[in-house]
C-alpha cells in the first residue's frame, strides 16, 4: 500500500505545530531559568543540582529528555534537538546530504537564494551603519523579515525535491514569500523615516520587490513539479 504524500497544506500544518511545540518548550525553559538562574559551572555541585532541578521541572511539563541542553556559553537557553525531534526525523534535520562547504555551494547555485542573500547583505550593511539612536522597531522588523527569506529558502532546499518531500519545500518557500511581502509593507512604512534617504529607499524597494517576485515564481515552479510528480 502506497504511503500518503503530503501536499504543501499538510506540511504547513505540520510546520505550524512544530513552531508551537518549540515556542512552548522555550516558554517552559525561560520560566524555570527566570526563577532559578544558572549557577557558575565551576561550582560543580551547585551546577549538577541545578541541572537535576531543570530536568525534573521540564519532565513535569511533559518534556522527556535524558540530557537537557543548558544553552550557549553566554547562558542563553536554546531549544534542544528533542524539541524539534519529529521535524528533524521527517526532514532529515533539514540538512543537505554533503558536507558544510558542499551544502553552501549547493544552495548558492539556486538563483532565487542568491538574490535573497544579496539583498540581505545590502540591508545589513546599510542598517549597521545607521546611528543606534535613530533606529526604530520598523527597521528591526524589516531586517528580520529580509533575513528570513533566505533562511526559509535554504530550509526548503534542504528538505528536498523528491515527490514525498517537495510539499515541505513549498511550505518553507511560501514562508519566504510571506517574509518578502511583509518586508515590502514595512519598507513602505519606513519611507518617511529620518534615516531613509530617497536613493536608498528606491534601491531597497526595487530589490525587495524583485526578490518577492522571484520567490513567487519559484513557488509556482515547485508546485508544477509536485503536480507532475517529478523527483
Amino acid at each position: 500500500m502506497n504511503e500518503e504524500i503530503w501536499d504543501e497544506h499538510r506540511w504547513e500544518d505540520f510546520l505550524k505545530e512544530n513552531d508551537r511545540r518549540v515556542d512552548r518548550y522555550m516558554h517552559d525553559l525561560q520560566q524555570f531559568i527566570q526563577g532559578h538562574p544558572q549557577p557558575n559551572r565551576t561550582n560543580e555541585e551547585a551546577f549538577l543540582n541545578w541541572k537535576a532541578q531543570l530536568r525534573a521541572y521540564m519532565e513535569s511539563r511533559g518534556w522527556a529528555d535524558p540530557d537537557l541542553p543548558l544553552g550557549d556559553p553566554d547562558g542563553t537557553p536554546q531549544p534542544p534537538d528533542d524539541a524539534v525531534l519529529s521535524f528533524d526525523e521527517l526532514l532529515n534535520a533539514a540538512r543537505f546530504p554533503g558536507g558544510r562547504e558542499e551544502d553552501e555551494e549547493d544552495i548558492n547555485n539556486l538563483p532565487v537564494y542568491h538574490v535573497a542573500v544579496s539583498l540581505a547583505g545590502f540591508v545589513l550593511e546599510w542598517a549597521n551603519k545607521l546611528p543606534g539612536e535613530i533606529k526604530d522597531s520598523t527597521l528591526v522588523q524589516y531586517c528580520s523579515q529580509i533575513m528570513q527569506i533566505g533562511a526559509n529558502l535554504a530550509k526548503g532546499h534542504g528538505i528536498g525535491y523528491e515527490q514525498d518531500m517537495i510539499g515541505g519545500n513549498i511550505a518553507c518557500v511560501k514562508r519566504a514569500l510571506a517574509s518578502a511581502n511583509a518586508g515590502l509593507s514595512l519598507l513602505h512604512d519606513m519611507r518617511e523615516a529620518p534615516y531613509m534617504e530617497e536613493e536608498t529607499y528606491a534601491r531597497l524597494y526595487e530589490e525587495t520587490f524583485e526578490v518577492r517576485n522571484d520567490v513567487g515564481l519559484y513557488v509556482q515552479a515547485l508546485r508544477e513539479r509536485f503536480e507532475l510528480g517529478i523527483d
